[in-house]
């Protein structure tokens, strides 16, 4: 039976030979995607907009310290199976530290443990359950959920309202009630259903070196475009696609994996006979997160283990190591360019006075793209205002559960039905078409995904 598995596998790369993937975008998942086909002889070639590969993962180096301004914690993504067994395979190291989940949260001029204002509801999840129940029923979304539980404009109210904005990726307004169970672990001490409650704290894993250097072990070992924009996706009458690139560029190829965010395709013409219009319009309109960083060092005397503060505009926690701090800026309040980020930046500055001690900060700058560069300011990178990803991370919007959500199973595999393949041979991958909510705007996702678009151009 095995010798007949591992025949089925090698004709079924073999079928593929043939044929030109083309896998657009050099995120985690069109970097694994194109290597797993690779793997199993595949003919694939990978597009990429920058002038990197990454994507949304982008590693810095700030005062001599390595610093993530995109994707940080694998554990989001749960115990990451995929993501570690990747980074095994390629030999890179991991490692961990526990987080500290006291979270002190800027009130009128003074900081509020978020832990000691729990305590008077004295939360179990039975009593959570309870009350939830009659306000679930006619919630719209995440705001009307937490206003059922705390007044308005009260400190929990508003704390929660901007760490579920953090996590999640957006505003309490626009998130649908699924973040519900995001909102009971937090109110049970912990942070999701990824990082319950633990007297230890939340346990990061990083890669020892930076995490963008699992995309460039990746690239390593492919053929990879870089400054390459798709410009249009056109269709032959003998079903050959032709992609259009802004450099006047050209290709042909037979299967095509399209990894790039949601709110990328609008950018991109498509011909009705690649994509539906109606089809591509709804992935269009998905919302992406609008969370933005700028990472700072910390004062020379404040060095030690601490705490997470936030506001109304922004949640601060430690980066990869207590040398530097992550400035996690929710994107209602606070968009910034090259040109704003400094007066972005110093609109904080008393705040991060009193949080953290500071006394004197040079103004920021925004990152440059290129992984691995060094700076000795604070830097910071927009993923809003980014061309080639237009906001975060995917998260489930209020009054599009349905459309986000829905699944069908092909073959062997689930996928939601919006990223359906079309044809056997045009695939999508990337962490937004996960089916699983609990990994949904991951490193994990992105990189499940890119193994299951392999598998299923393999397997048609």
């Amino acid at each position: 039976m095995f010798r007949y598995i591992c025949l089925i596998l090698i004709l079924a790369g073999q079928m593929h030979a043939q044929e030109k993937i083309a896998v657009i975008g050099a995120g985690l998942s069109g970097l694994t995607a194109a290597y797993r086909l690779q793997q199993k002889g595949c003919d694939v070639e990978v597009y990429e907009a920058r002038n990197r590969v990454g994507g949304r993962v982008f590693t810095v180096n700030v005062g001599g310290h390595l610093a993530e301004l995109g994707g940080q914690n694998i554990l989001d993504g749960g115990d990451a199976p995929h993501m570690v067994a990747l980074m095994q395979e390629l030999g890179l190291e991991e490692v961990t530290k526990q987080v500290s989940q006291e979270l002190y949260f800027d009130f009128e001029g003074n900081f509020f443990s978020f832990r000691k204002l729990l305590l008077e509801y004295n939360f179990t999840p039975e009593s959570l359950n309870e009350k939830l129940q009659p306000i679930l029923q006619t919630a719209q979304n995440m705001r009307d959920v937490v206003a059922g539980l705390f007044e308005e404009e009260s400190v929990l109210f508003r704390a929660c309202c901007t760490i579920l904005a953090g996590y999640e990726g957006g505003a309490v307004d626009k998130l649908s009630v699924c973040s519900t169970e995001t909102l009971k672990h937090l109110l049970l001490g912990g942070l999701s259903s990824t990082h319950p409650y633990s007297e230890s704290g939340i346990e990061h894993m990083m890669i020892k070196g930076g995490n963008a250097l699992l995309a460039e072990s990746l690239a390593d070992k492919l053929t990879v475009h870089l400054n390459s924009p798709l410009q249009a996706l056109r269709r032959d009458s003998d079903g050959t696609y032709r992609l259009l690139f802004a450099d006047g560029k050209e290709t042909s190829a037979d299967i095509v994996i399209l990894t790039i965010p949601s709110p990328t395709f609008s950018t991109i013409s498509f011909d009705a006979s690649v994509i539906p219009p109606e089809r591509r319009e709804q992935i269009e309109t998905l919302l992406f997160g609008n969370t933005e960083k700028i990472v700072i060092e910390r004062p020379m005397a404040n060095t030690q283990k601490g705490g997470v503060f936030a506001n109304d505009r922004m949640v601060t926690f430690d980066n990869r190591d207590h040398h530097l701090i992550n400035l996690y800026y929710l994107g209602d309040h606070d968009s910034f360019t090259a040109e704003t980020i400094g007066n972005v930046f110093s609109r904080e500055l008393p705040f991060l006075e009193k949080a953290y001690g500071y006394t004197d900060l040079t103004q920021p700058v925004v990152a440059s793209e290129i992984p691995f560069s060094s700076y000795d300011c604070p830097v910071g990178h927009s993923w809003v205002n980014d061309p080639y990803a237009r906001g975060s991370y995917s998260y489930i919007p209020a009054d599009q559960e349905e459309s986000f959500l829905s699944t069908i199973d092909i073959g062997d595999e689930t996928v939601k039905a919006l990223f359906a393949p079309i044809g056997n041979t045009l695939f999508f991958a990337g962490e937004h078409t996960s089916t699983s909510i609990e990994i949904m705007g991951t490193m994990e996702a992105a990189v499940e995904t890119g193994d299951k678009a392999a598998r299923m151009v393999l397997n048609p």
